[in-house]
Order: C-alpha cells, then sequence, then structure tokens
C-alpha cells in the first residue's frame, strides 16, 4: 500500500517516507529516496530547507530563507526559486529547469546540475549536518550494538523475572550516565560563556 504524506516537518519525513519529493511553488524541483534526499541534496531549495530546521545532532544557526515565495497568479519566468536563491544563474530567470538525473531515483530540477553549469558546492551547513547525522547515526548504531551485547551477558540467568530486572537496572544506569554527561557538558559551556563574559568585561 502507498500512503502520500504531505508536510513542512522534515523531521517526520526522515522517520516516515522512502521516497521524498520536495516542492517549491507546486512544483516538484527534487525527488529521491530519503537517504538520497537527506545526504546527497542537489537542488538549493532542498539545501535551504536543510539549513532552516532544528536539527539535536547539530549545533550549527539556523538560516533563514530569504524573500517570499512568488505569486502563482503571475508566476516568475524560468525558475520559481531563483529570486530566492544565492545560486541562482542568469539562465534561472529565463527558462525553467527541466529535471537532470542524479541517479536511477533522484532527479532535481536546477541548471546547477547542467555539465555546462559552473560547479557549485552544497551550503557548508548542510555539509556540515550530514556529517554529524551520520556520525551520530554510527554512534547510535553502536551503542545499540553494545546494549545487545551487554544483555547476552545476562543469558546465563534462567529466572525470567531477575532477567528482566537486571536489564532495567543496567539501562537505568546507561541513562544515568548519559544525564550525567549532558549536564558536564553544560556546565562545560557556561564555564566557557563566563570565562568571555569576563574577559570582554575587563
Amino acid at each position: 500500500m502507498t500512503c502520500i504524506f504531505i508536510t513542512h516537518d522534515l523531521g517526520v519525513v526522515a522517520n516516515m517516507a522512502d521516497r521524498v519529493a520536495i516542492m517549491y511553488a507546486g512544483k516538484i524541483v527534487e525527488y529521491g529516496k530519503e537517504e538520497e534526499i537527506f545526504y546527497d541534496p542537489k537542488h538549493p531549495y532542498t539545501w535551504a530547507l536543510l539549513s532552516s530546521i532544528p536539527d539535536v545532532d547539530s549545533k550549527e544557526r539556523l538560516e533563514a530563507i530569504p524573500g517570499t515565495p512568488p505569486n502563482l497568479i503571475y508566476p516568475p519566468k524560468g525558475d520559481a526559486f531563483a529570486l530566492r536563491s544565492k545560486y541562482a544563474m542568469k539562465i534561472d530567470f529565463k527558462k525553467e529547469p527541466p529535471y537532470f538525473k542524479v541517479s536511477d531515483t533522484h532527479y532535481a530540477a536546477t541548471w546547477l546540475l547542467d555539465p555546462r553549469a559552473p560547479k557549485v558546492e552544497m551550503p557548508a551547513i548542510v555539509k556540515t549536518r550530514i556529517e554529524a547525522s551520520l556520525a551520530a547515526n554510527k554512534a547510535r548504531a553502536k551503542a545499540g550494538k553494545q546494549v545487545i551485547d551487554d544483555k547476552e551477558d545476562f543469558s546465563n540467568v534462567a529466572n525470567p523475572v531477575e532477567l528482566g530486572e537486571q536489564i532495567n537496572k543496567h539501562t537505568e544506569l546507561e541513562h544515568a550516565q548519559h544525564e550525567e554527561d549532558i549536564m558536564r557538558e553544560a556546565r562545560e559551556s557556561l564555564e566557557k560563556k563566563s570565562a568571555k563574559k569576563a574577559k570582554e568585561d575587563k
């Protein structure tokens, strides 16, 4: 069964969708598998979206998308996102871009993918967020494996109730350690800010 889910919440999209279509001004500007859109985005609007949403795996400052959406009663000529994109070229204001193939499952409507276009790297904030997300996913996967390995150490416990109690105790200890780490990081951050302010006041 196929379900089409329409939302502005990319966090929901990342957790629910297998394939993602990014729309702007009533048109799909990028389409691909979930991992292609979030880890290898190609359209400037997709970059802008990923730069403007909160991300727990990154401490980067959010960037607002400049300008306002176009009036579709009088649609602009060329690429509808051109007026809001710092990557827009002259052709973007004259001709609407076709879909360029990135892979068999990934397409984007941007002149930046034309072989004649200058090479443009994705914004640093997007690249940093992708790297942070990949690192966090790897760490979470490793932590999950460790929990499984630790639970396997309880295999010699014959009583199911006792086994459950030991696993719960182990999990509680992990949570306590995690909270302690968060508090330590918060204290260190506060101390750095206080030291910086004291230095500035001098």
